[in-house]
């Protein structure tokens, strides 16, 4: 990871401010950020592997790119800011130490005291993984989502394919009060097969693969959904086209479980 967001009057000020690159399987959270009920939150379970590797001096954790209940990270960021300086390594050490084995600190850079995080985005990447394979073994159950029927998976990509430029995506998320100033995005998207052994027999896991500058809430899963709908056969690819490029509704909606979808990359400026 690039060092040019440091100088050298930051390890001169009272506060050291650190990009820590993390990773989580989220099936046992209540998503990513704190929230005001009893349920845990990564962020609780980093803030207090934060404050125990720190003396207990309450370092402050800002996290940004939520993920809600039961999805997963392979690629996250947090600022962590403290009182005292550590060295890099030895923070990523301890805290790993720390914290659950769900949870994971990847790397740890010293940044200036303005870095902000949500500045240096230019782009996220979701992988959704699925199977119809009912043979799903237990090292994958918790992040592939298996479908009760066969599903046409030619069929999907094609599906996918069609959710490939500026993409108005008013009928794939849900806005939950929010009035973003536009529903378009500029949308990559492919879907093919995954295989993490070529020996593995698990030959029908498939993923899609998403990226855009951001989305809205429920976005990846009701795209995916959407394309779960077209593999089996219940809406079609001209239903799928139409509602992309008119105010038309699906006939049907599915949003697909949480536990399918991970935040897979994201790009940052450098």
């Amino acid at each position: 990871m690039s060092q040019v967001w440091h100088n050298k009057s930051m390890l001169e000020d009272k506060t050291y401010n650190y990009l820590i690159q993390y990773s989580y399987i989220g099936t046992k959270y209540s998503g990513l950020q704190r929230q005001t009920t009893n349920s845990q939150t990564v962020q609780e379970v980093l803030e207090k592997a934060f404050n125990e590797a720190f003396d207990y001096s309450s370092p402050k954790v800002i996290v940004t790119n939520r993920t809600d209940t039961g999805v997963h990270a392979k690629t996250q960021y947090l600022k962590l800011i403290t009182s005292t300086n550590r060295c890099a390594e030895k923070i990523i050490r301890r805290c790993n130490q720390i914290l659950p084995l769900d949870i994971r600190l990847n790397s740890c850079e010293f940044v200036a005291n303005y870095f902000n995080l949500n500045n240096i985005i230019k782009s996220k990447t979701y992988r959704y993984f699925l199977t119809d394979s009912s043979n799903l073994n237990a090292f994958m159950a918790q992040t592939v989502y298996l479908h009760p029927k066969k599903l046409d998976f030619d069929l999907m990509a094609q599906g996918a394919k069609l959710f490939n430029g500026e993409i108005d995506i008013r009928h794939f998320c849900v806005l939950g009060g929010r009035n973003p100033s536009t529903t378009k995005r500029n949308i990559q998207a492919y879907l093919r097969p995954y295989h993490m052994d070529r020996n593995d027999e698990l030959e029908r896991i498939f993923f899609l693969e998403i990226s855009s500058t951001g989305f809205l809430k429920y976005t990846i899963r009701f795209i995916m959904g959407a394309l779960i709908l077209v593999g089996s056969h219940e809406i079609g690819l001209d239903e799928l086209k139409e509602s992309l490029h008119s105010n038309a509704l699906l006939s049907k909606s599915f949003k697909a479980p949480a536990n399918g979808l991970q935040l897979y990359d994201i790009k940052i400026k450098v």
